[in-house]
């Protein structure tokens, strides 16, 4: 799960490195998608979840998600 939110996060940097010109832009965006990596870590403590299959799918789609709608 980890390793996936690691190349999430690298496949995140890399596209905007390519669209956005500003570096502190880019930086700004890998900063808030590991936020986010972060905070979706904290919902599995927070609502008592196990790490299972499921749960691993549901959270990259969840990072999908919400880097898609920013």
């Amino acid at each position: 799960m980890i390793t996936n939110f690691g190349w999430c996060l690298v496949a995140v940097s890399l596209v905007c490195a390519l669209i956005l010109v500003h570096p502190k832009a880019i930086v700004l965006l890998v900063v808030v998608v590991a936020l986010i990596d972060y905070e979706l870590l904290g919902s599995l403590w927070f609502w008592g979840l196990e790490v299972n299959g499921i749960t691993v799918i549901n959270l990259i789609m969840a990072l999908g998600l919400t880097v898609d709608l920013r």
